[in-house]
């Protein structure tokens, strides 16, 4: 596992969706020029991006190969080899919907994302990373397989709602029982010696505390799955 690192050679002009005003930009890397998306962050922030893109990668999700990109100054940024789909939310439109239509496209969305093969990988692992901002603009998806982006937001190094929202999603679907029964199988799947290998590959970030973190929730990681669907009780508590 290796995080791969290059020298910004053009900012380009024309941004792309999200929070942190990513741009497309040129870069030189040892054996090639490649066009990544570029992020300006934080250091702790660009740690965590890139801990957690070789992580989920080396667990097998579908992410944009990280690159840790310096200008000419030698200040660091995220870059990612771009992916060249729209994400979910570009995708059906959503910024030129109205509010209420809004709202009756989640199912058309859930159901898709239900038909994904990762969508269990996905939920296993932003729960063991604490991604809480798994929303439908940093979801890529074309029509074919989906692509996951975005999870400098991990790790609780920013206070967010306690949700797993891939699972939100889920829930609007015809099939959440069975894609919770597939997330949790998957987790005991997942190799605990990719995670120092992650780390090993970022140490100059110092992401040891990512490891750490992971870790500490390692023993819960299929019963904090299974909690974020809903339970017998719950159902039952309706009604009382």
């Amino acid at each position: 596992m290796e995080l791969l690192t290059a020298e910004l050679i053009h900012r380009g002009e024309r941004t792309v969706d999200g929070i942190n005003s990513p741009i497309r930009a040129i870069v030189r890397m040892a054996d090639r020029d490649a066009v990544v998306i570029l992020k300006e962050l934080a250091p702790t922030l660009l740690a965590a991006e890139c801990f957690a893109a070789l992580l989920l990668r080396g667990w097998g999700l579908n992410v944009p190969e990280p690159v840790l990109v310096h200008d000419h100054e030698e200040k660091n940024y995220f870059g990612s080899l771009e992916v060249n789909y729209p994400s979910l939310k570009q995708s059906m439109g959503f910024n030129n919907l109205a509010e209420n239509i809004r709202a009756q496209i989640y199912p058309h969305m859930a159901k898709i994302a239900a038909q994904w093969k990762q969508t269990p990988l996905c939920i296993a692992t932003d729960e063991i990373i604490g991604n809480k901002d798994r929303n439908i603009g940093n979801i890529l998806w074309d029509g074919g397989d989906p692509w996951f982006i975005d999870h400098e937001r991990s790790f609780d190094l920013l206070e967010q709602d306690d949700l797993n929202k891939m699972v939100e999603l889920i829930l609007l679907s015809d099939t959440p029982k069975a894609i919770q029964t597939s997330a949790v199988a998957i987790i005991f799947t997942l190799l605990p010696s990719i995670i120092d290998e992650a780390e090993q590959a970022t140490a100059a970030l110092d992401t040891a505390k990512f490891n750490a973190y992971i870790k500490s929730r390692t023993p819960g990681w299929a019963s904090q799955v299974i909690k974020r669907f809903p339970q017998p009780d719950d159902l039952l508590s309706v009604n009382t």
